[in-house]
C-alpha cells in the first residue's frame, strides 16, 4: 500500500491548513508522514517552467499518494474521503457535503483576511496594529456571528449521524476543525454568544469524543493553533 505523504511549508510550529487533513488521519488511525518543504521555491520553479514541482501544484499543503499528487485542501479532503472511508453514500449527499467542506474554508479564509488587512501575502506580524484591530472589528459586526448561526442551522437539519447524510464525510472534519480554530481565535465572542449556536457547542464536544480524535487532541503530535489568521 502506497504510503501517505504530507508536504508542508519548513518552520511551521502551529496548525494551519495542514489540520483539516490530519484530523481526517487520526480519525482513522491511518499512518502518514509529514515533511518540510521550502514549498514557495517548488511553486517558483513550477511557475518558471523549471519542472520542480508536480503538475498541477501551486500552493501547499500537498498530498502524495503513490503517484498521486493534490494540492488545495479540499480537494485534499475529498481525495482522502474515498480512500479513508469518509465519502458520502449518495449524489445527493455529496452535494451537501460539498457545500458544507467549501463554506468551512471559506469562512477561514474571510477569517484569516481580517489579519491581514494590510497586505495579504505579508505576515500577521508585519501589519499587527491594524490586524488586531480589523479582527476586532469584524468579530464585533455580526459576521462571525453570521457564520456560526448558519454551520448551527447546518447541525441542526442534518440527517446524521454526519451532517451530510448517512455517515461521517469530510464535511465534519471540516465543521469540526473551523469550529475549533473559531473557539481558539475568539473565545470572549465564543463563550459569550453560545446560545446562538448550541448544537455547534454541542457538535464540537461530540466530535472531540470520537476515539482517534480525542487521542489526538491529547497527544504530542497535535500542534497549537498560531493565536492570529485563524491558523
Amino acid at each position: 500500500m502506497a504510503e501517505y505523504v504530507i508536504k508542508y511549508h519548513t518552520n511551521f510550529t502551529f496548525c494551519g491548513r495542514i489540520e483539516f487533513i490530519r484530523i481526517m488521519f487520526e480519525d482513522a488511525g491511518v499512518k502518514y508522514t509529514e515533511q518540510s518543504e521550502d514549498m514557495y521555491q517548488l511553486v517558483d520553479c513550477f511557475t518558471e517552467g523549471k519542472g520542480a514541482a508536480p503538475f498541477p501544484v501551486m500552493f501547499p499543503p500537498l498530498l502524495i499518494h503513490g503517484d498521486v499528487c493534490i494540492n488545495n485542501t479540499p480537494a485534499i479532503m475529498r481525495y482522502l474521503g474515498k480512500q479513508l472511508g469518509y465519502y458520502p453514500k449518495t449524489d445527493k449527499d455529496e452535494a451537501i457535503a460539498d457545500q458544507i467542506l467549501l463554506n468551512a474554508h471559506d469562512f477561514i479564509a474571510e477569517g484569516r483576511r481580517q489579519f491581514h488587512p494590510t497586505e495579504d501575502s505579508a505576515s500577521y506580524h508585519s501589519q499587527k496594529e491594524a490586524a488586531d484591530l480589523q479582527a476586532a472589528k469584524w468579530a464585533a459586526s455580526g459576521r462571525l456571528l453570521t457564520w456560526l448561526r448558519h454551520f448551527n442551522k447546518v447541525i441542526e437539519r442534518g440527517s446524521g449521524p454526519g451532517v451530510a447524510g448517512a455517515c461521517v464525510t469530510y464535511a465534519d472534519f471540516a465543521l469540526f476543525h473551523v469550529l475549533r480554530a473559531t473557539q481558539s481565535q475568539f473565545p470572549e465572542a465564543w463563550e459569550s454568544n453560545k446560545g446562538e449556536y448550541q448544537a455547534c457547542v454541542t457538535y464540537l464536544e461530540a466530535f472531540a469524543g470520537r476515539k482517534g480524535i480525542s487521542e489526538y487532541l491529547g497527544s504530542d503530535r497535535r500542534r497549537p493553533f498560531e493565536g492570529n489568521s485563524m491558523m
